[in-house]
């Protein structure tokens, strides 16, 4: 596995995938203290999914039943 970390976030390749991870702040609330609490982490599957992935990720975007 290639990792990189850079200022758009995580970037890992495994095999045929790869993938980027960044957090942003919970912008449902109002308050900076509160979004920076409450942080989101969004994953990015810059190659697509595999067709033979399996779990979680894979049964979202419907390559595996």
């Amino acid at each position: 596995m290639d990792v990189e970390l850079d200022s758009d976030g995580i970037k890992a390749k495994a095999g045929a995938l790869a993938f980027t991870i960044r957090s942003s702040p919970a912008t449902k609330f109002a308050s900076g203290i509160d979004q920076a609490q409450d942080v989101h982490l969004n994953i990015n599957f810059d190659s697509g999914i595999p067709s033979n992935a399996k779990g979680i990720f894979a049964e979202l975007a419907g390559v595996q039943d």
